[in-house]
């Protein structure tokens, strides 16, 4: 009985020293944020929250340890804000499908160092993630927005700010069926591999 009252105060001060850590993480985030001049618009909730709801995206995990989202930070500068913000997303977007290329072409490499593509269907493969990209972004879907702000420029601009998240299962399967897609356009045969590469 003593010994587990010993473990659990240690995974409680543990939780608490992680907790306290976390806050001064976003404390410092957020002076940063505000050093630069970033504000938060009417009705959004404050930078802090913002962040700390970020970094909780950020950090979940599936039951394999893999991350539930993948992230895209973006800045723009348009004459209103709405336009802005705009910009903002898409670049997120574009963002999000490089993150996802990028894994998928690390995947490829390693695949063909195991020998289980030839360097003529790796090359194809990967020449094909690289081409899908506009096709990838535009199938991303609806972004979740922690974090939302502004600052104003010299010449009345607005530069909006935003930290987007997208599932990360959802992004490789609008990656994997635009990959598919160009696969089919261009006559390459290795649909098939493709799913066996990526656990499909």
């Amino acid at each position: 009985m003593k010994k587990l009252l010993v473990f659990a105060l240690v995974l409680i001060m543990g939780s608490l020293a992680v907790n306290a850590q976390s806050a001064k993480d976003i404390r410092k985030m957020v002076k940063q944020y505000e050093k630069e001049g970033w504000v938060v618009p009417i009705g959004k909730l404050p930078l802090a929250t913002q962040i700390e709801e970020s970094l909780k995206l950020q950090a979940q995990r599936d039951e394999n340890g893999e991350p539930v989202f993948v992230e895209g930070s973006a800045q723009a500068v348009g004459q209103n804000y709405d336009g802005a913000k705009m910009q903002a997303l898409e670049v997120a977007k574009i963002n999000i499908a490089g993150s996802i290329s990028t894994e998928i072409t690390a995947m490829v490499e390693n695949t063909l160092i195991n020998k289980q593509l030839s360097p003529e269907e790796a090359a194809t493969i990967t020449k094909t993630v690289e081409a899908s990209k506009g096709l990838i972004t535009q199938r991303i879907g609806r972004l979740i927005i922690p974090v939302e702000c502004y600052r104003e420029l010299k010449n009345k601009n607005k530069e909006v700010r935003v930290v987007a998240f997208f599932k990360y299962k959802d992004a490789m399967n609008d990656a994997v069926d635009a990959i598919q897609k160009e696969l089919e356009d261009s006559g390459a045969r290795l649909h098939d591999k493709l799913d066996k590469l990526l656990g499909l």
